[in-house]
């Protein structure tokens, strides 16, 4: 029964991982999309 248990928690384990990679790489786009529009404003200004 052990066994099983630690398999299952190896799987989720691994499952966790790949969501917070997921979301580390929703995030980093995120910012990108932020950076862009600020660039955008700015450049709105100095016109």
């Amino acid at each position: 029964m052990d066994h099983i248990i630690s398999e299952r928690l190896k799987e989720i384990g691994m499952t966790t991982n790949q969501l917070s990679r997921l979301s580390g790489v929703k995030n980093s786009h995120l910012n990108q999309i932020k950076h862009r529009s600020e660039e955008k404003n700015e450049s709105r200004q100095h016109c």
